[in-house]
């Protein structure tokens, strides 16, 4: 099995549901929640590519709310700018996604064999939530 088809089988354990475009090797969750009481909408999807070689660390993942209305944008309760996000960007499902610009949260990225033992996608959409639990 490939490196894409072990990442793909890691994310599929909790995320059962996602979408992945070969081309350009992008993912889409299409329910991810967010802690209520800092953004809305609370449950959105989310959208990254795995890197094409094994030793690069995925950067950056893309946001949209869940129906996809382009005028509906992720937004924190506090009602402040979002930092390190940029609006609008392109994804295999669309061009009215946001981007947050995140890296492996400051962690070291070793991806190594087997993959469970280093650094997987798993680990960086793991990262996610601390992002998120950050707020604005």
């Amino acid at each position: 099995m490939s490196r894409v088809g072990e990442e793909l089988d890691l994310l599929r354990a909790d995320y059962p549901e996602l979408e992945f475009v070969a081309d350009g090797s992008w993912v889409r969750i299409p329910r991810y929640s967010l802690p209520v009481e800092l953004w809305r909408p609370n449950v959105i999807q989310v959208a990254f590519q795995i890197p094409p070689q094994m030793g690069i660390a995925p950067y950056a993942f893309h946001v949209r709310p869940l129906g996809g209305d382009p005028l509906e944008r992720i937004e924190p309760i506090s009602g402040g700018p979002i930092g390190n996000y940029s609006f609008p960007a392109a994804t295999p499902w669309g061009t009215d996604w946001g981007t947050f610009s995140w890296g492996n949260d400051g962690n070291t990225w070793l991806a190594v064999e087997p993959i469970r033992a280093g650094s997987n996608m798993a680990s960086f959409v793991a990262t996610f939530a601390n992002r998120f639990a950050e707020g604005a």
